[in-house]
């Protein structure tokens, strides 16, 4: 699949977009470009499309590929048929599209001046490898036909939050039904205090609700509240990766541990809330966010 023709050049600096601004700054140390959308860094994109320089994206790449090379071929079908909530400089779709030619990716980004712009700046690849849907990401699910997805891909943010609505088992159920069976659904979740996993098990516990097996990916200091870093949860009815994906994670040059199923539900669960219990998912996610304060600006 060959990129889309862009400008060589990017116009580094601030651009104005409908949200508020995003700034365009060239990474020489991972030759590329840093897209920052209001302040926040939102996505890397090199100059080779196979490169991922945020951790947490090769993270998501390496669950990702262990669970497509696991997955049963269909005639006719493209191997990966991705569905990206929070499109941004859509820098997984496009490596997705180069690591796995013929397959197809909706980005789907509520920001019209940003999708538009992101098409223009960089060397995004052309539909039907890559389409840029612009809307909310919750009604792409909505009005998403019923198995229409291999992969659903969760990077939504306000400011260094997910927003509400994202969180729970009512939106995993709805991606769920959007899934083929044994798709994937991959969430990119952070603490929103340092030292704090409260936000992270309440997201972790709504995937466990609905999807067969679970895991849980991040360094084992952010996992246990040390510090503060990007989570990974993953979703699916088939199992998620095993000791080659453990391996792959613990040798990143930005080492995770991987947590699966019992591991993971047991994170996503304390002891307090499991059966006996009177928390629910949705109990503990409120909890999460009423310690929180009240929302960042929507980047």
């Amino acid at each position: 699949m060959s990129p889309r023709p862009s400008s060589p050049h990017p116009p580094e600096g601030e651009q104005t977009i409908d949200t508020g601004t995003c700034e365009i700054v060239r990474d020489r140390d991972v030759p590329g470009w840093l897209l920052l959308v209001n302040g926040q860094p939102s996505s890397h994109l090199a100059d080779d499309p196979h490169v991922l320089a945020f951790e947490y994206m090769r993270w998501m790449a390496a669950i990702i590929r262990a669970h497509s090379d696991g997955a049963p071929e269909t005639a006719g079908t493209p191997r990966l048929r991705g569905l990206h909530l929070g499109g941004a400089g859509c820098a997984l779709p496009r490596y997705l599209v180069a690591e796995y030619p013929g397959s197809h990716h909706r980005a789907v980004e509520v920001d019209a001046a940003l999708a538009a712009g992101v098409r223009d700046w960089f060397d995004l690849p052309r539909a039907p490898g890559l389409r840029i849907r612009v809307d909310d990401a919750r009604r792409a699910v909505d009005t998403a036909h019923p198995g229409a997805y291999d992969l659903v891909v969760r990077d939504v943010f306000a400011g260094d939050r997910t927003p509400d609505e994202f969180i729970g088992p009512r939106f995993a159920g709805q991606v769920h039904a959007a899934l083929s069976p044994g798709g994937l659904y991959v969430v990119n979740c952070g603490p929103a205090a340092a030292g704090s996993v409260t936000s992270i098990r309440a997201d972790a516990a709504g995937v466990a609700e609905v999807f067969a097996h679970v895991a849980v990916v991040a360094p084992m200091s952010v996992l246990r509240g040390r510090t503060r870093g990007n989570v990974i949860i993953a979703g699916s009815d088939r199992p998620i990766g095993g000791a080659a994906l453990s391996a792959a994670l613990l040798s990143d040059q930005s080492p995770a541990h991987l947590l699966s199923d019992d591991a993971a539900r047991s994170f996503a669960t304390p002891s307090r809330d499991r059966p006996g219990g009177t928390r629910s998912a949705e109990q503990s996610h409120a909890e999460a966010r009423s310690a929180q304060g009240p929302a960042h600006r929507a980047r």
